[in-house]
């Protein structure tokens, strides 16, 4: 009833009915007693409870959310998810928790399948080519990293040569972003392959996800859980997770947002395992899981801090929580905190290099450089929510993931599955809050999907693979059903998400297809400003000048006369290109 509520009015007038303007809210009210009643008949009182609550509440949201009919019904499709996996939790009598059973090569099939899809993406879709400034950006950092700096010189005129997340400062240039990303992209600058970074990322993502999804479905055993159902939960978790269509876009990318989710999902599984009672406090295999745990939190806040920093609050909870009960010895806790002082001490002594000061980000001095460019917290209006808890609004491009049936997996571990829980909503509650009220990227989308609140793929994937592990099974008929609705739902979203961000990102890259098709090689190439119909600053993606002075092309903006002979002046031995035109870029040659 929730998922076909939205279609009601309309099949109903096609019916020869005739629907008022309360007909929807009076069918999801329906659902929801549906529901109540239903958990009435369970006999626990932890079903019986929160149904009754989320009714309550999901009325008083029905009469606010005036215009957000889809987040209405999914709300209620996730309540009722919830209330589901109350139900089905193994009781107080239940046996201890299944062993987690090592399955290497399980997770060397989903890095190379996670790699490969990631290498499609890039390939395919995106053409190796950039969407963003943005990726330029971590792009030229790590090229400065290769080259073991931790910023390049400023070059002469370098208004003309200026990125847009690019700074110049002090008679330095650096990214924006802080350093987590491009350490990883480092190495994939060396061998002259960046975008590889984001395909081999994926990889780490899918294969960390499988690894967890045993853990979880492990502590999901009832007494009748078999080794089977344990290793397909992680198989149908990294499944899910390679076939999202957002995350898949991502992995052909050069953002962060993935390497952030593959630091959180190690995290997440080394701590778990660190503090696993059923295993020897001063193991040997917990020290290097706490080094792997203290990289992974460094890695987070070097990366992306308002979600490292949120990310982190519930691993620093359930941390605390299993240090007092001694669940680890102090070899292991001295393991996390040498890897985490090595990072983030890097970290630190990067940003000072860059910005002359402790404990200062690019972020810093983005007044200074853009001074337009603002962004404030504000509370959003009734009908501005679905962008900050995008629960239905462009959440067709986490298919298979699903946030109703990811809580009902993860609602059915029970008592066992709160040390999980809570590292996951303490982690997710301040970054998704954070966002809501942060007033950028309202109302659109450039393509890559809800970007900022991408973390909550993460429940999402290892509730889906317990779900689907369990009906996989014990009920062979709702599996088949499961599986053919998520194929139909990959098909039918593929042709209304791929060949869109194509066209975004081939529309970005006028310039660079134009020089390809021109063969233009060991050349300046100065663009009129509006060039391929981008900002000026869009067009810049040079490599640190001082760096890699030989790079095949370099680009710069003539602005100014005064800035285009300036740039002409710097390389006297290069064949010099003008750029010009927006929908079709013409190049004319000057010697």
């Amino acid at each position: 009833m929730c998922a076909a509520a939205p279609y009601w009015p309309e099949a109903a007038l096609g019916l020869g009915l005739h629907p008022t303007a309360t007909t929807y809210a009076t069918t999801l009210e329906l659902a929801a007693a549906l529901a109540t009643v239903g958990a009435l008949f369970t006999r626990r009182l932890g079903p019986i409870l929160w149904a009754f609550l989320g009714e309550i509440a999901l009325y008083y949201l029905t009469g606010y959310l005036k215009s957000s009919t889809p987040e209405l019904a999914e709300l209620h499709a996730i309540w009722i998810g919830l209330v589901i996996g109350l139900h089905r939790a193994p009781g107080f009598g239940a046996p201890r928790t299944a062993r987690v059973p090592n399955e290497r090569h399980a997770d060397w099939l989903w890095f190379a399948i996670g790699t490969c899809v990631g290498i499609v993406s890039s390939l395919v879709v995106l053409e190796r080519r950039l969407g963003s400034s943005d990726e330029w950006a971590y792009t030229y950092q790590a090229a400065v990293f290769a080259k073991l700096h931790a910023y390049a010189q400023e070059p002469r005129c370098s208004y003309a040569f200026q990125n847009f997340w690019v700074y110049p400062y002090m008679g330095r240039q650096f990214s924006q972003y802080t350093p987590g990303w491009p350490y990883f992209m480092a190495p994939f600058i060396w061998i002259r392959q960046p975008w590889l970074a984001g395909p081999v990322c994926f990889g780490v993502l899918c294969a960390g996800m499988a690894r967890l999804g045993r853990r979880v479905m492990s502590l999901a055993d009832d007494g009748t859980t078999t080794r089977r159902e344990i290793v397909s939960a992680g198989h149908f978790a990294a499944f899910v997770t390679a076939a999202s269509s957002t995350l898949v876009i991502n992995a052909g990318s050069r953002f962060s947002h993935l390497f952030v989710l593959a630091c959180w999902i190690f995290a997440l599984e080394a701590l778990l395992l660190i503090a696993d009672p059923q295993r020897r406090p001063d193991d040997r295999h917990a020290r290097r899981w706490g080094a792997v745990l203290g990289a992974c939190c460094a890695l987070l806040l070097s990366t992306r801090p308002v979600d490292g920093a949120g990310l982190g609050v519930g691993l620093f909870v359930y941390f605390v929580w299993a240090l007092g009960h001694r669940r680890f010895s102090a070899k292991t806790v001295g393991a996390v905190a040498v890897a985490f002082a090595l990072i983030g001490g890097l970290t630190l002594i990067i940003l000072r290099l860059q910005l002359g000061k402790w404990f200062k980000t690019g972020y810093s001095i983005n007044g200074m450089i853009h001074p337009w460019n603002k962004f404030s917290l504000v509370t959003p209006k009734a009908d501005d929510w679905r962008w900050g808890f995008p629960v239905a609004t462009g959440s067709y491009v986490w298919w298979p993931c699903s946030i109703a049936v990811g809580l009902a997996g993860l609602a059915s571990l029970g008592r066992r599955g709160r040390a999980l829980n809570t590292m996951l909503f303490f982690g997710l509650a301040p970054v998704l809050v954070f966002y809501a009220f942060l007033d950028l990227g309202r109302g659109f989308d450039w393509g890559y999907g809800p970007r900022y609140q991408m973390v909550a793929m993460v429940p999402m994937a290892l509730g889906t693979g317990v779900v689907l592990a369990r009906l996989a099974s014990r009920e062979r008929v709702a599996f088949g059903a499961a599986l053919a609705v998520i194929l139909v739902g990959i098909v039918r979203i593929a042709p209304l998400v791929y060949p869109y961000e194509h066209a975004a990102v081939d529309q970005e890259n006028r310039l660079e297809r134009a020089l390809d098709e021109a063969h233009v090689h060991h050349a300046l190439v100065i663009a009129s400003p509006g060039t391929g119909g981008v900002d000026p600053m869009d067009l810049t993606k040079n490599l640190p000048l001082d760096l890699y002075p030989d790079q095949d092309v370099v680009v710069a903006v003539s602005r100014t006369p005064h800035l285009a002979q300036c740039a002409r002046d710097m390389f006297p031995d290069r064949a010099i290109w003008d750029a010009s035109g927006r929908q079709t870029v013409v190049l004319q040659r000057e010697r």
